[in-house]
């Protein structure tokens, strides 16, 4: 049996011993279905399920599979559904979700094939019913076959009907058309416009086109997958909004309302690269006040900054606290610039110590007391 990939996010919020147990369950479930085994496979991924207490895209993922070698139709659908309902965006390019894709589509021809079938074979006995029966005879095996064509018609309706993404929800368009509850359907139908024009123009680069339609079709239907790309056109809205002004409060805003965002690197380096300029400016004018609060709104973007970003700011750091311990004058006559200077070597000496650094440091807390009387 071909091994499948299965590339998805892991187990979610569990307790160290469950997410043993789910784990395990799941490689067996997987090694079952590598080997043919594939009732034991079903078995087992149930039992993952119940122990984690959800599914999750890897199980639906799996449980696709298992399905599909089984020529089990519709409950391959329905994972399939369900996976690409749960998977985040960052799938899209995975083997894994491309042979997904794949299998959803065969297994929706498989399923129109099917359909197809079964209301032939309905119209063929019902015709052979009705040259073989009397009237009252044919009025009843009419009947029947209504109650039939009408729950199977049900049952493959529902499957379309219970998910919210854009793709599934244009394969239930072409094979049913409007029938049915009309005020669900239109909802849908409403809910597909959107999630299409908004699409259309992210990819087109008009995030805020593309946001409000997002934000109209949540309001049809709250789906946790449209929720998420709402979610992620915001923080590229703001990013681009700031790229695009090259302006510092566009940037800072960026920064406070995404601090752990999508382009925080790139926002939190231009801020600290913003600040060491500006820091630089200063030191050649000799305002300490100025340099002290550029160093000070240049550290709160540090973490999230580039390394390259981070080692220029330090040096900057250094170079200033050697400024200010050159000017005696001031650190001797200043409390607040000596404390600077020390607090500059300092910060320098935790992220890339150096004996030189240190022996400054206690020199200068030295001084200090001599000076200040501390």
């Amino acid at each position: 049996m071909k091994k499948i990939y299965i590339s998805v996010a892991l187990f979610l919020a569990i307790t160290p011993a469950s997410a043993q147990s789910a784990r395990e369950l799941f490689d067996a479930a997987k090694t079952a279905y590598e080997n043919g085994r594939f009732d034991e496979s079903i078995r087992l991924i149930g039992q993952c399920e119940q122990s984690l207490g959800k599914s999750n895209p890897k199980i639906e993922s799996l449980k696709t599979h298992v399905y599909y070698s089984t020529s089990d139709w519709s409950n391959a659908y329905l994972a399939a559904s369900r996976y690409f309902s749960m998977a985040p965006a960052s799938n899209a390019g995975s083997v894994a979700h491309k042979e997904l894709e794949t299998i959803r589509r065969e297994v929706t021809g498989k399923m129109k094939a099917l359909h197809k079938d079964h209301f032939k074979t309905i119209d063929d006995k019902r015709m052979e019913q009705a040259n073989k029966a009397s009237a009252s005879l044919e009025s009843s095996a009419n009947a029947k076959s209504t109650s039939i064509r009408n729950r199977s018609e049900k049952r493959l309706k529902s499957i379309y009907l219970a998910s919210s993404d854009a793709a599934v929800l244009k394969e239930y368009t072409d094979m049913f058309g409007q029938s049915g509850d009309n005020r669900v359907f239109e909802e849908k139908k409403v809910y597909l416009r959107h999630i299409v024009l908004g699409d259309k123009f992210l990819e087109e680069r008009h995030y805020q086109k593309a946001l409000d339609h997002y934000e109209s079709g949540y309001q049809f239907i709250k789906s946790d997958t449209l929720a998420t790309r709402i979610a992620r056109t915001k923080d590229e809205l703001l990013y681009r909004t700031a790229e695009k002004s090259s302006n510092l409060q566009d940037y800072l805003a960026y920064a406070e309302k995404y601090p752990s965002g999508r382009f925080a690197l790139w926002v939190h380096t231009t801020l600290v690269r913003y600040y060491k300029e500006e820091t630089e400016g200063h030191m050649k004018k000799k305002s300490y006040p100025n340099i002290a609060a550029n160093l000070t709104e240049g550290s709160k973007y540090l973490k999230h900054c580039s390394r390259e970003m981070k080692d220029k700011y330090y040096e900057t750091l250094l170079a200033a606290a050697k400024l200010l311990e050159d000017d005696r004058k001031a650190i001797r006559k200043d409390v607040i610039r000596c404390r600077e200077v020390i607090t500059y070597y300092t910060y320098y000496q935790a992220y890339k110590p150096t004996v030189e650094v240190d022996r400054r440091i206690q020199e200068l807390k030295a001084s200090r007391k001599k000076w200040h009387k501390e």
